[in-house]
């Protein structure tokens, strides 16, 4: 598995997950989109060609120029999409949150549409939540489409000021292996609590209490939120190395100066949500 982008061993794992397999699932992936038709394409096949489980696509987008929409109304039905098109610009929070309302699945995952999952992540994730039902989301290894690490699990170092709890999961700098290859890093060739996913997949019990995401940010914080909010309700986020996703990053290609605008609006809001005193 050190090379992640090699799909044969993760090929070979499906078949010897499924003899550990306690119950059949459905899985939800809940994809927020826009302006990405061909991208979107491409997340919808992978996750189709690459998956163990039936799985319900919902697709939630912003009005689009590109094909996206006219793609969805035509082949939604043949694909077994769940379309949801906004009647006005709402952005990927409040997009998340309308496909998590629509979501029938006993496991919920949440990507964005330039992520390809790797065969039998599904399957990896189900294993992992089978055998802890102290584990409310499930975390993947998500790499570049070079096979560098962008995120082994994140853990954040911070303490709160409201709960004592926060700040309780052991700080882990993941900054060695990131832009690194996983192979001369055993330490993240094994499972491990961290603090939220980019990618996060939950069980079901712990999806329903957790309700939507929180919509004052407006792009970032939300996965740290949401990994405090699993933290708060007594579950644990923990990263499985056998679930790989690879993430094609196109938001590198957006104005960096507008990036920046957007993470400054939105980080004194989890501050102060949070009570933060450390890390910034």
């Amino acid at each position: 598995f050190l090379d992640v982008l090699f799909e044969e061993p993760y090929k070979n794992l499906i078949q010897i997950n499924e003899k550990k397999l306690k119950n059949r699932h459905k899985f939800s992936v809940i994809i927020s989109t826009y302006n990405r038709c061909q991208q979107m394409i491409e997340c919808i096949n992978r996750i189709r060609a690459n998956s163990y489980f039936p799985v319900e696509i919902i697709i939630a987008c912003d009005p689009c120029n590109d094909g996206t929409v006219e793609y969805l109304r035509n082949h939604s039905i043949e694909n077994n999409i769940i379309a949801i098109v906004n009647d006005n610009h709402i952005g990927s929070v409040k997009s998340y949150n309308k496909g998590m309302q629509a979501a029938t699945g006993n496991v919920i995952a949440m990507m964005a549409d330039d992520f390809y999952v790797m065969p039998g992540w599904d399957l990896a994730a189900a294993i992992m939540l089978d055998a802890d039902k102290s584990i409310g989301a499930a975390v993947p290894l998500t790499v570049y489409e070079s096979g560098q690490v962008e995120s082994p699990g994140e853990n954040c170092p911070y303490k709160s000021t409201i709960y004592e709890w926060l700040g309780k999961v052991p700080f882990v700098n993941t900054g060695d292996v990131k832009y690194n290859f996983i192979t001369n890093f055993p330490q993240y060739h094994i499972p491990r609590e961290c603090d939220y996913a980019f990618t996060p997949i939950i069980r079901r019990e712990c999806f329903d209490k957790l309700g939507l995401l929180d919509e004052q940010y407006e792009h970032y914080f939300v996965d740290p939120d949401l990994g405090y909010r699993i933290q708060q309700l007594g579950y644990k986020n923990v990263y499985c190395p056998t679930i790989v996703v690879v993430h094609h990053e196109l938001r590198k290609k957006e104005d960096l100066s507008f990036v920046r605008e957007r993470f400054k609006k939105d980080l004194p809001k989890f501050v102060k949500k949070w009570g933060i005193y450390r890390g910034f």
